[in-house]
């Protein structure tokens, strides 16, 4: 972020980290060897285990791995379910809430942040620039990569020698190839 001084860092950091949190959380981004912050594609069985487990029947899940059966067990528990509902429902013993004639009232849900986390939240918040990431992605292009500007580009479609790093939402985010 630029101010009257000229580039701020800290503030042009602390944004980029609060980004890079929030990425990591959610999961677009990932850390090769993390345990907690590891890629989705690590999760799953590898495609050639699959296709020997598959083959043998031996899935290790613990769902029944037949769709038919499978969608009827989960039939008869929904029924179940909506049948107990409707009981509390008419008996007027649903867990915070109501229905009436006007339809369904629920009781607020409490917030989940004790309160001296959230003041700490919002004094922080104050704290930060209000920026898009994009802009600061752009920003730091601009003063790094030996200053080539438009090194870091946001496009829906492929640019020639450019590489895809991930995707925001402007659309994709490309790099420059070097060398």
């Amino acid at each position: 972020m630029r101010t009257d001084q000229g580039l701020n860092r800290k503030n042009d950091e602390l944004c980029l980290l609060c980004e890079l949190k929030n990425s990591l959380r959610s999961g677009d981004i990932w850390v090769k060897g993390s345990r907690q912050f590891k890629d989705f594609e690590d999760y799953l069985i590898p495609a050639p285990a699959f296709g020997e487990v598959s083959k043998t029947g031996t899935i290790p899940l613990s769902v029944n791995t037949d769709g038919e059966a499978y969608l009827k067990e989960r039939t008869t528990l929904l029924e179940e379910q909506l049948a107990l509902v409707n009981g509390l429902a008419l008996a007027n013993n649903l867990p915070d809430a109501l229905i009436t004639e006007a339809g369904l009232k629920m009781t607020p849900l409490d917030a989940a942040v004790p309160p001296a986390a959230q003041d700490l939240i919002d004094r922080t918040a104050a704290l930060l620039p209000h920026i898009k990431i994009t802009e600061l992605l752009l920003e730091v292009d601009a003063s790094t990569v030996s200053g080539a500007r438009g090194a870091v580009v946001f496009e829906l479609t492929p640019q020639p020698g450019f590489r895809r790093l991930g995707v925001w939402p402007c659309g994709w985010l490309w790099r420059r190839r070097r060398g």
